[in-house]
C-alpha cells in the first residue's frame, strides 16, 4: 500500500490523460536481475518516483552507481528511500550532490540517523583511489540537509500477500477508504482472502471487525517488457554461431547487435575511417599497378602534401605498402618492343609481382601455372585462360579478381 500523492492525480474517470498515462511504468536502473545497486524509477499519470538509490558492493567508482545515464534526474518528483543499506541508499550524497536531481528525499528517523554513520565507514574503509571516490565525508553531510523524514510508513511491503492478518491487514482498512492510497498485488493471489476479494474491485470490503467499508483503493495495470529473441533454432556440434558475447556478473549471453541496447546498457555505434599516407616512390609504378587491378585510377591533390593522394581500401593499401619489398621489380612495357616472346615474359613478371604484392606467397607450378598459398588454403592460377581451382572459394575470387 502506498500514499501516491494528491486524490486528483489517480482520478481514473480523467478524460483527459491518455491511455500510456494510465499505466504504471517501472524501470529498474540497478537491481532489476542482480543484487545491488537497488534503484527503481517509476513513472505514473506524469508524475516520477525514483526508489532507493544504492551501490553495487562488487564493484567501485562509477561503474557501482545505478544506471543514472538511462533518466534525467532533474525530471524526478521524488526519492524514497527504503532502508539504510549500502545497496539501498549508498549513491545517494552523489546523486544529490552531483546530477541535477532537485525534489525531495525522504526516509524514516530510524534510516537517516544510521545513513551517515553507515556511509561515513563505507568512505573511510573504501579501498579506491581519489579519483575513483564517488563523494566524502562532506557531501554526505551536506546530503543530510537536503534529506526529510517522513514519520510514518509510506510504503508497506506485505509478505506473503494474503492481506489476512497482522499490521498490514490493519494498515489495508485504515487507509482503503482514502483516494490517495493504492495497493500493488501480485497476480499468484490465493483463493478465499482478501487480495483475491479487492483484486477484482469490489465496492466494498468487510473488515476484520465485521463493518462493511467502502473501497475507493484503485488497481493500476503494470507491464512488464521481458521477451527476448531466441535464436530460431538450437546450433548443431561444430556449427558456427555468430553473435556478441556480453557478460554481466555470472551470465553469458549471445546476442545480435540489433538487441544489445534492448537487452543491456551498451550500445553499439559505426566507425567510418579515411586513411591517409605518404609515398615517396615512383607514382607512374604505383599506378601502373593500380590500373591493372582497377577498372579506374584518379589522382587527387592533396593540400598538405606536395605528392597526390589516393583514397583507397584495405587491399590497395596492402598493394602500396608492400611495394618497396624485395618483389621483381614493375617494367612498363615499352611502345617499341615487337618481340612477342619478349612481351609474354615482362607480362608474367607483372602478373607475378602484382600477386605476390597482394597475396605474398605466389610460386611457379608445373605447366607454368601459378601456386597461391593464403592462410593454409592453396590455389592455381592458369595465366593463359585466368581459371583459377581452390577448394576455398573466397580465396578463389580473390585470385580471380586480382588476376
Amino acid at each position: 500500500m502506498a500514499s501516491t500523492g494528491p486524490p486528483q492525480s489517480l482520478k481514473r474517470s480523467d478524460t483527459s490523460l491518455t491511455r500510456e498515462g494510465d499505466q504504471l511504468i517501472i524501470t529498474p536502473l540497478g537491481a532489476g536481475n542482480e543484487v545491488g545497486r537497488s534503484c527503481v524509477y517509476m513513472s505514473y499519470k506524469g508524475k516520477t518516483i525514483l526508489f532507493d538509490c544504492g551501490i553495487h558492493p562488487a564493484y567501485s567508482g562509477m561503474a557501482a552507481l545505478p544506471y543514472f545515464d538511462e533518466i534525467d534526474p532533474s525530471t524526478i518528483d521524488v526519492l524514497l528511500v527504503t532502508h539504510f543499506h549500502l545497496d539501498h541508499a549508498a549513491s545517494l550524497p552523489y546523486f544529490l550532490e552531483k546530477t541535477t536531481f532537485k525534489g525531495p528525499v525522504f526516509m524514516t528517523l530510524a534510516t537517516k540517523a544510521i545513513y551517515t554513520l553507515l556511509l561515513s565507514d563505507y568512505v573511510k574503509v573504501s579501498k579506491v583511489s581519489v579519483e575513483d571516490m564517488l563523494y566524502d565525508e562532506q557531501d554526505i553531510l551536506r546530503s543530510m540537509d537536503k534529506i526529510e523524514m517522513s514519520t510514518c510508513p509510506s510504503v508497506v511491503m506485505a509478505s506473503p500477500s494474503g492481506l489476512q492478518s497482522g499490521l498490514s491487514r490493519q494498515l489495508f482498512e485504515i487507509w482503503c477508504s482514502d483516494k490517495k492510497n493504492a495497493c500493488v498485488i501480485p497476480g499468484n493471489v490465493v483463493e478465499e482472502t482478501l487480495t483475491k476479494t479487492i483484486i477484482n474491485e469490489p465496492k466494498e470490503v468487510t473488515l476484520m471487525n465485521g463493518i462493511t467499508a467502502s473501497l475507493n483503493m484503485q488497481s493500476v495495470e503494470m507491464y512488464f517488457n521481458s521477451e527476448k529473441r531466441l535464436a530460431e533454432k538450437t546450433p548443431e556440434v561444430g556449427e558456427t554461431v555468430s553473435g556478441l558475447l556480453v557478460k554481466k556478473t555470472f551470465t553469458y549471453q549471445i546476442m545480435v547487435p540489433d538487441d544489445l541496447h534492448i537487452f543491456s546498457q551498451l550500445s553499439t555505434e559505426n566507425i567510418s575511417q579515411r586513411i591517409t599516407f605518404a609515398y615517396t616512390g615512383a607514382f607512374g609504378v604505383l599506378e601502373h599497378r593500380l590500373k591493372q587491378i582497377l577498372e579506374s585510377v584518379e589522382s587527387l591533390p592533396d593540400e598538405e602534401s606536395e605528392g597526390p593522394a589516393f583514397r583507397v581500401s584495405d587491399f590497395v593499401l596492402a598493394l602500396v605498402l608492400n611495394i618497396s619489398c624485395e618483389i621483381p621489380k614493375v617494367f612498363v612495357e615499352s611502345e617499341e618492343a615487337t618481340k612477342t616472346e619478349e612481351n609474354s615474359k615482362k607480362a608474367e613478371k607483372v602478373v607475378h609481382a602484382l600477386l605476390v604484392s597482394l597475396l605474398r606467397d605466389v610460386k611457379f607450378g608445373e605447366n607454368g601455372e601459378l601456386v597461391i598459398s593464403v592462410d593454409g588454403n592453396v590455389g592455381h592460377l592458369d595465366k593463359q585462360s585466368g581459371n583459377v581451382e581452390s577448394e576455398n572459394e573466397g580465396l578463389k575470387e580473390r585470385v580471380r579478381v586480382a588476376f
